[in-house]
């Protein structure tokens, strides 16, 4: 026994020496099992500063406080109420990540997370792009107008419209860019495209706190307008809620084409219930609780309808309704 305390003591100290010989510095990462399901946190430090990502989520650069231990580091996240506790290696740290009472192991190793979208178009390109603005009232609308070669007013054009919550005119989502893509594969095939950001993000302005979708639809509909005095015939491609906004422009006989992507087959009051319901599911809710959450959120949609308020969809899994509606005149 004793022997066997006598070695711990020295493997603890040598810990320690290499803890402070090397220290942690520069971009470390580490997975967390969350339930069976892989996040990805990335740390960086610099001196005694510290900032957290999570890619996974699409978050990045959240102020931590560094903190050094006899054997290793101790990491604050106070805006997530969360703190990492790991023990220097060398070439790993070896800890444990806490978050609202529950802790979690995970081991920090050099390097930063890489990921594999070959997809995402690279110049040289066989086409021209051309940043471009156009206004809605006082919201400015910045984006990337996409021409083909020999390109004229007899080109078809794409106004593409990202689907709910805040997006870049890529409509990038863990580091994919879907509208980038897309815009590409047109391009080359001969069809012009313009995606701008969605006002308030992005290089893009303008008020988001009293936005509804009739908003969205109106700035849209700048873009189309902007097209006008370019090509002759004009559409829209839209995601989600950008799909529901291409079909109201058609209906109102401003564009000459839609593409709906996933758009809505239902009313958005049924897309958010089934949405919800979905979401709970797959967070291994209870039926009763599930049940008693959606009762609760059916009577909140009816206060809305009866205050004759309109009310953005604020969660955009479009899993259960994906589907492609092509409109023309």
């Amino acid at each position: 026994m004793k022997k066997l305390i006598l070695f711990s003591l020295i493997c603890l100290a040598s810990i320690a020496a290499r803890a402070q010989e090397s220290g942690i510095k520069g971009t470390w990462t580490g997975k967390l099992n969350v339930f069976g399901n892989e996040l990805t946190l990335v740390f960086h430090f610099d001196g005694e500063d510290c900032t957290l990502d999570s890619p996974d989520q699409g978050i990045k650069g959240v102020p931590a406080k560094l903190e050094r231990t006899e054997t290793g580091i101790k990491v604050a996240v106070p805006s997530i109420n969360a703190i990492y506790e790991g023990v220097n290696m060398g070439d790993s740290a070896m800890g444990t990540f806490k978050q609202h009472g529950q802790s979690f192991p995970l081991t920090l190793k050099p390097g930063s997370m890489k990921r594999n979208r070959p997809q995402t178009p690279a110049p040289p390109y066989p086409y021209q792009t051309q940043e471009v603005s156009f206004n809605n009232g006082d919201a400015v609308l910045k984006g990337t107008l996409v021409m083909p070669e020999n390109a004229s007013s007899q080109t078809p054009v794409l106004l593409m419209v990202t689907g709910s919550g805040l997006q870049n005119r890529d409509e990038e989502f863990f580091e994919h860019k879907p509208f980038a893509v897309i815009a590409d594969a047109l391009a080359r095939q001969g069809i012009a495209t313009l995606r701008y950001d969605d006002r308030g993000f992005g290089e893009s302005t303008g008020d988001l706190v009293n936005v509804t979708t009739e908003d969205f639809k109106n700035d849209a509909l700048a873009g189309v307008e902007f097209l006008r005095k370019q090509f002759k015939r004009v559409g829209i491609l839209g995601h989600s809620e950008g799909g529901t906004i291409g079909l109201m422009l058609a209906a109102e006989g401003k564009v000459d084409f839609v593409i709906s992507l996933a758009g809505m087959v239902v009313s958005a009051e049924k897309t958010l219930m089934e949405q919800n319901r979905w979401t709970l599911q797959q967070s291994e809710y209870s039926q009763d609780v599930i049940d008693r959450y959606c009762t609760a959120l059916e009577s909140l949609f009816d206060e809305l309808k009866a205050e004759h308020r309109a009310a953005r969809p604020i969660c955009d899994i479009s899993l259960r309704w994906t589907c492609l509606t092509v409109w023309a005149k």
